[in-house]
């Protein structure tokens, strides 16, 4: 199978779980949101950010490491996953700990500090679980991953449901998500020894010394984008109190369900750039291609996402939650830049050069915090999010511009400015179409977005061919 066509086949198998993770994720969601309100949602979502801030010292960028050099040589899969799962172990074991003291140090209620305790060893045994899966993408076996994935969906919304027919509080939904992980860890351990290594202990400490010395760059870069995805929640908590928390996750809790898109397809292309590294020709055409097709679905995105956000939160959260509406119109704009700058991160990293990403997303956090210390006293979630906005504007300019400079350039203006003059022209027709039908400006948006782009070029006839043959494979 030649590497577009397994791009594009780990692409759809990933794309499906996404599809139905995304459909139970949907009720989920739904279902907790409404059942536990503003407040308790909120604490819900404050446990999640809380821990996730600890989330990446389980890993230090052993993970995407594995997925690089297994990718370029599977003989060291064994190698990498016995001496993980001994590192794993104590790091894991570490960062349980820094979350226990932290949120003592804090002082929360009983409450929120035993959702935080569940939560956290949740995120603990999903790091061992992640480990598993950067060995099934290193392999490009991405139909075990989405299995585990759909697997995960159906055991939380089933333990949502669950709790809500008994009338269990936020503690039994903290208790779910640590229960659904242990099951889905359990499913990876098993398919990795039927299917790829048994897992064998090893403690190889030169082979630990030189690999988390190569890893470092990996996970300074995930504290620094772990900080600035998750201080808005903890700060909000913190200043201005849990319904806040509550609106504010439940516009930023779509955008990352949005996420699911170029993750799919960035996880499918990462270990293909990765043998790729020293291929000049072949990488440049491999991002021209990802920058282009994703910008244009991120765009489709945004304008969807701008005009029906009144509709999407009142169909999804309900009256209480009509407060978000403004944030989701307010982080919707960051969707085209978070997808650019994913596939910037992904690509630098698999051509060695994760240290400049490191460097970046460290800016990026320190602008971020400053920022919603500067304006969420303030301005509250509506500051948050303008944060989150500004925050991912910087991070892309600054990857954009090193890109070029560099490694690698593309035609901007057919790639990047022609697909932003038509999203704003469709936007500001479609939303006086809007005023009086939505179902109305639904159908006019579309053909706006994809007229407009056939008719200035940023879609030519040999993308319309590429995209049927990539169909026909499937």
């Amino acid at each position: 199978m030649n590497p577009l066509r397994r791009i594009a086949k780990n692409t759809f198998v990933l794309l499906i779980s996404q599809f139905v993770g995304l459909g139970l994720g949907f009720f989920f969601t739904l279902y907790t949101a409404r059942y536990l309100g503003a407040e308790g949602y909120g604490a819900l979502a404050f446990a999640i950010s809380f821990a996730g801030l600890f989330a990446v010292f389980a890993d230090l960028g052993l993970n995407q490491l594995t997925t690089r050099e297994v990718a370029r040589d599977r003989s060291l899969a064994s190698k990498y996953l016995g001496n993980l799962l001994v590192i794993k172990t104590l790091l894991i074991a570490l960062t349980f700990v820094l979350i226990a003291l932290a949120i003592n140090v804090l002082n929360y209620p009983a409450e929120v500090v035993t959702v935080v305790y569940l939560v956290g060893l949740s995120v603990a045994i999903g790091s061992f679980n992640d480990t598993f899966n950067s060995l099934f993408q290193a392999f490009e076996k991405m139909e075990y991953q989405s299995i585990g994935a759909i697997l995960n969906s159906i055991l939380m919304l089933a333990g949502a449901l669950v709790c809500i027919t008994q009338h269990f509080g936020v503690i039994a939904f903290g208790a779910v998500y640590l229960i659904v992980s242990i099951i889905v860890l359990v499913y990876s351990i098993a398919v990795t020894g039927k299917r790829f290594v048994v897992p064998k202990i090893e403690a190889d400490q030169v082979f630990w010394k030189s690999n988390i010395k190569e890893a470092l760059p990996f996970g300074v870069s995930g504290v620094f984008v772990t900080i600035y995805f998750t201080i808005d929640s903890v700060l909000l908590s913190f200043i201005v109190g849990n319904s806040a928390v509550g609106w504010y996750n439940a516009a930023y809790k779509l955008i990352f369900v949005l996420m699911a898109v170029p993750s799919v397809f960035l996880i499918s292309m990462f270990p293909v750039m990765s043998r790729h590294y020293d291929q000049a020709t072949v990488l440049k055409q491999e991002f021209s291609l990802a920058f282009k097709y994703l910008f244009i679905t991120a765009c489709f995105i945004l304008i969807y996402g701008y005009l029906f956000a009144n509709q999407i939160i009142a169909i999804i959260y309900g009256n209480e939650f009509l407060p978000s509406i403004l944030a989701l119109q307010i982080l919707i704009f960051v969707v085209p830049l978070m997808f650019l700058t994913y596939l910037f991160g992904v690509f630098l990293q698999s051509t060695n050069k994760q240290r400049v990403v490191t460097a970046i997303t460290g800016i990026n956090c320190v602008f971020n915090v400053v920022l919603n210390i500067v304006l969420i006293p303030r301005f509250g979630f509506i500051g948050a999010s303008v944060v989150t906005v500004l925050t991912e504007g910087l991070g892309f300019i600054l990857l954009l511009t090193f890109i070029f400079k560099n490694v690698v350039k593309i035609p901007l203006v057919n790639y990047l400015l022609k697909p932003a003059l038509v999203t704003g022209i469709t936007i500001f027709i479609t939303y006086f179409v809007a005023l009086q039908s939505w179902l109305l400006a639904g159908i006019v948006a579309l053909s706006l977005y994809c007229g407009g782009l056939l008719l200035v070029g940023a879609i030519s006839q040999e993308d319309v061919k590429l995209i049927k043959q990539l169909v026909k494979s499937q």
